[in-house]
Order: C-alpha cells, then sequence, then structure tokens
C-alpha cells in the first residue's frame, strides 16, 4: 500500500515521470535488502532457484508494463479490477496442484471478494480484450512465483528475493539502454524509497505461507490492498466515492471478514 500511494505522489509532483528509472531505483534497494537480511547465504547454489529468481523477476517486470499497456487501452478503472480478480490463479493452482483447503467460510469469502473485484471494472470501458486477457494470466501467474518459492525452493526467502530482484533490476536496466534512456538522479532516488516497503511486503507475504494455505492469504492480501487503498484515498488523497463503490467495498470487508473466521 506504501508503494502504491509513494507511485501516487511522485505522480502528482511530476507528470512526466520516468516510471522505469523509478523502479530501476526500487529494484536496486530491494535487491540489496534482501541480501543483507539474508544472514547466512547459501553458496550451494542450485539451478533451480536461480531458474526460478530469474522467471519470476521478468514476470514481476513484464506484468508491471502490460499493467501501463493496459491503463492505456482500456483504463485505470478496469486494468486494476483485472488485476484483482487474477488472483484467483493462485488460488486454483494452490488448490488443485498444492491439495490445500478451507473451511467453507472462507470460500465463501473468496467468493464474495471476487465478485466485488469483478464490479470494480464496468464491462462499457472494456476496449481490448486481447491485452486485458494477457494482464490477467499474467498478473495470475507472477503472484503464484511466491508459492512456488515457498514450495519447491532450497534456498533462504531472503535469498530467493535477492535473486528476484536482482533479475529485475538487471531485465530493467537493459530495456533503459536498449532505450537509450538518459538516467536521472531524481528518479533513481525516488525509486529507492519504494525498494525498502516493496521488499518486506514481499518477505512478509513469504513467511505468512509458513503459517497458512496460500488459497486464504492471496485473497486476503488482494482485498486488504484494496481497503487500505481506499482508505487513503478517502482520507489522505480526498477522493469522492460513488454508491456502487461504497458497495464494492462493503462487499470486500464483508469477504476479508469471512476469510478470518475458522
Amino acid at each position: 500500500m506504501a508503494i502504491g500511494n509513494l507511485l501516487h505522489f511522485y505522480k502528482i509532483k511530476d507528470s512526466k515521470l520516468k516510471i522505469l528509472q523509478v523502479f530501476l531505483g526500487n529494484y536496486l534497494v530491494a535487491s540489496l535488502v534482501s541480501f543483507f537480511m539474508i544472514g547466512k547465504f547459501d553458496f550451494e547454489i542450485v539451478g533451480l532457484d536461480i531458474g526460478l529468481g530469474l522467471i519470476f523477476g521478468i514476470m514481476f517486470l513484464v506484468n508491471f508494463i502490460f499493467y501501463q499497456i493496459n491503463i492505456v487501452k482500456n483504463g485505470m478503472s478496469m486494468s486494476i479490477s483485472v488485476m484483482r480478480i487474477s488472483v484467483v490463479v493462485p488460488i486454483i493452482i494452490s488448490l488443485l496442484v498444492f491439495k490445500e483447503s478451507l473451511p467453507w467460510l472462507n470460500y465463501v469469502g473468496i467468493i464474495i471478494v471476487i465478485l466485488a473485484f469483478l464490479m470494480m471494472g464496468k464491462s462499457s470501458s472494456i476496449r481490448n480484450k486481447i491485452w486485458l486477457f494477457l494482464l490477467f494470466f499474467i498478473t495470475g501467474f507472477t503472484e503464484i512465483g511466491m508459492k512456488l518459492f515457498n514450495e519447491v525452493a532450497s534456498a533462504p526467502n531472503n535469498q530467493m528475493l535477492f535473486y528476484l530482484f536482482t533479475s529485475a533490476f538487471i531485465i530493467n536496466l537493459l530495456i533503459l539502454i536498449q532505450r537509450k534512456e538518459k538516467i536521472q538522479a531524481k528518479y533513481i532516488g525516488a525509486g529507492l524509497l519504494l525498494g525498502i516497503p516493496n521488499q518486506l511486503t514481499s518477505y512478509f507475504f513469504l513467511m505468512g505461507l509458513n503459517s497458512v494455505e496460500a488459497a486464504f492469504a492471496y485473497p486476503l492480501v488482494a482485498s486488504n490492498v484494496v481497503l487500505l487503498g481506499f482508505l487513503t484515498d478517502k482520507f489522505i488523497w480526498k477522493s469522492k466515492f460513488s454508491r456502487q463503490q461504497y458497495l464494492i467495498y462493503g462487499l470486500i470487508l464483508i469477504g476479508v471478514i469471512l476469510l478470518n473466521l475458522k
């Protein structure tokens, strides 16, 4: 949530924000924080661990690029809605592949949360279904990366995050070099502030997967991000909301309550 508000603040201050440069600084700090949090580095480097870090590091960046494209082609509301709905991908994979199970009230909560996410975008705003389809699956499969880190990786969580953020940093840098974009210190500096909450969010989510089912964790985190976004929009950015939006946030709140019932 801190990341979203910082990006919103940056865009207000600079309409020509070089977002890839901001993310370059973000990935640099996230990589360094992950490295220094490792504690005991596992020098028996496993190809699978490196491969997972590389694949999902690339997907993190690709997902963001597709999100930016969809904002232009389909609008902010629909793009955010599709990204939230994509939580069904890691939920289904967690239930079918990793054989997780939840109390029935949790399933009701998941359904309510997904219905609320569906209501976030208006069908009339869909202008390019192919880009939305791609955003849905890329976001969904990017999210499952954390579950795979937790289940199949042999390296510690922070070492896996180090691989992920370092890969994203390198790919990001290569894109900027290919574009021959002049690096500006102010954008890199702005990105440095994003790195710590970005890394800690991923770290605590991985830690959470050690104690709760992923099918429970994914919708809970996604819905809480939306609710916190509503609160910051309402009380910090002084946004106005329609009755439908209040209904959506009310449904998400009910879903969160049901997700917490055992």
